[in-house]
């Protein structure tokens, strides 16, 4: 797999997550995951914004707004 794919995946999940019950736990693996151990702080912003971005989207709007989203986090 090359690195654009991975990326690619990446976001994808990042943004799918961020529409699930499991956000909290996955938001702070993210986090840490950038902050090297501990969470970064712009990092939990940026994911914050997401989450909020995309929880009060309708249903008939969401997949085009993760697309969008998923994009940003590549």
């Amino acid at each position: 797999m090359d690195v654009a794919a991975l990326t690619a995946l990446a976001g994808n999940a990042v943004v799918t997550a961020a529409v699930t019950d499991a956000w909290e736990g996955v938001r702070h693996k993210i986090a840490r995951l950038f902050g090297r151990g501990e969470p970064d702080p712009q990092i939990e912003r940026r994911l914050d914004a997401t989450h909020q971005a995309l929880e009060g989207i309708a249903p008939t709007e969401l997949e085009q707004a993760q697309a969008d989203h998923a994009r940003d986090w590549q």
